[in-house]
């Protein structure tokens, strides 16, 4: 691939991460809003607890609190391949510093990846906390997403070992010339 075309093609990744972890942020907030003015928009959602166990009060808020810390990794993954993206627009392509962006990057997916199947007992007590005896919950389980998120963060962070032994070994032979 030309300079030009990574260039360009890294500005609209660069344009299109930006506007992801806006979208992200912004359905927080309107999730919260909901949550706060209508109680039955909780059927809305994929918190693994049916709605009718559910009732809008300050556990449940600190289970949603919670609930929201893997999405604080998932943002921080994004914001770390938007400063990728900002390095190869600038045509910084094979470099150390591009290759730990790229293994951190690695790093928060799998982080959010363990979180979003540890989390997601504590989320579900706390969201049928305030429920009658006998209808709580508890709810654990992996699925096909947290497979998916496990598999990519592992590929990111083996792509970053791989590109910062490449770097030094660019950096070694331009040393030598």
């Amino acid at each position: 691939m030309s300079e030009n075309r990574l260039s360009r093609l890294s500005w609209w990744l660069h344009l299109l991460a930006t506007l992801f972890v806006i979208g992200i942020v912004t359905s927080v907030v309107v999730v919260g809003f909901l949550f706060a003015t209508d109680p039955n928009a909780v059927e809305l959602t994929d918190f693994q607890v049916p709605a009718e166990n559910i009732v809008v009060g300050p556990m449940f808020w600190l289970g949603f609190a919670i609930s929201l810390i893997p999405t604080g990794f998932a943002i921080w993954a994004i914001l770390l391949l938007r400063r990728l993206f900002r390095c190869y627009m600038a045509r910084e392509v094979l470099t150390a510093h591009c290759a730990t962006l790229i293994k951190k990057s690695g790093l928060a997916l799998l982080i959010m990846a363990i979180l979003r199947i540890v989390l997601q007992p504590v989320v579900t007590a706390l969201m049928s906390w305030s429920a009658p005896a006998g209808e709580r919950m508890l709810s654990l389980g992996i699925g096909t997403q947290d497979i998916n998120f496990f598999f990519v963060a592992g590929l990111l962070v083996v792509i970053g070992w791989a590109m910062n032994e490449a770097a030094g070994a660019a950096t070694e032979n331009k040393a030598f010339v």
